[in-house]
């Protein structure tokens, strides 16, 4: 269960910086406040990675790193996904 929360720690905030950044139905035309929106996009990112850690270290009561390895596991997939799904070349 720790890794699976671990993962979703990892995930959930992920999900709302996309949703923020790149789901708004007016699109930023001026090159500042697409800027902006993602600092913002960043801060709550940041602010709900941080509060779901708090909340599990006091909801659930977490031993040992499990909690840690699924959240750093979700976040190697973030970055490793291309490199092992690569398209297989034809010809």
């Amino acid at each position: 269960m720790l890794l699976f929360l671990g993962g979703a720690i990892a995930v959930i905030p992920n999900y709302a910086f996309a949703s923020i950044v790149f789901f708004r139905r007016k699109r930023e035309q001026d090159a500042g406040k697409a800027v902006n929106t993602f600092y913002l996009a960043e801060a709550i990112k940041l602010m709900l990675t941080a509060l779901m850690f708090a909340a599990a270290f006091i909801a659930v009561q977490v031993e040992g790193p499990l909690l840690f390895v699924g959240y750093i596991g979700a976040l190697l997939m973030h970055w490793l996904a291309p490199l092992l799904f690569q398209p297989k070349q034809l010809g």
